[in-house]
């Protein structure tokens, strides 16, 4: 399934393809732009867009998993 077809199922949403250069891969919802390839260097991930589209921050933004305690005592 595409990007596309993801946002419109997942939201009934309006989406509009628009033809550009130079690379650019850019998702706007609401006049905001939520992902963009030329800012990231990659295309989005598998439901990535989707998320983003919901208001969920992008994963470079997600807070990291806590690190595990350290059995040394230097590190407690």
């Amino acid at each position: 399934m595409s990007a596309r077809d993801d946002l419109i199922m997942a939201f009934g949403a309006e989406v509009e393809l628009v033809k550009s250069s130079g690379g650019v891969f850019e998702v706007t919802v609401d006049d905001r732009i939520v992902f963009s390839k030329k800012a990231l260097g990659r295309f989005p991930e598998p439901g990535e867009l989707t998320s983003l589209a919901a208001g969920e921050p992008p994963a470079e933004e997600k807070a990291p998993p806590a690190a595990e305690s350290c059995p040394e005592p230097c590190c407690n």
